[in-house]
């Protein structure tokens, strides 16, 4: 858990591909690449960052929910998301 730490780097977290539950909620984050090699994650707290591109999330297939509200997101990016990730519980 990586919550209210004041983080604004999450590059580390790259390497870490056997995570299933991630919180970074409450921080200074704006860059989630580092995310998109995460294969085996399920489930997702990115809520009140900086996040403007929610595209790595693309590549998470095994996610199944995803929460980001509070992030300065454009809503048709999180609409084509849900549609891409259809099985995945996407909260904005």
């Amino acid at each position: 858990m990586l919550e209210s730490c004041q983080i604004s780097d999450i590059s580390v977290l790259s390497g870490m591909r056997d995570l299933i539950q991630l919180s970074t909620a409450n921080n200074q984050i704006n860059d989630i690449s580092a995310l998109r090699d995460l294969s085996r994650l399920e489930t997702l707290w990115i809520s009140n960052n900086q996040i403007s591109d929610i595209s790595p999330l693309k590549e998470l297939k095994n996610i199944k929910r995803v929460y980001m509200n509070k992030n300065p997101l454009d809503k048709d990016a999180v609409q084509e998301l849900k549609e891409i990730l259809s099985y995945t519980e996407v909260y904005y």
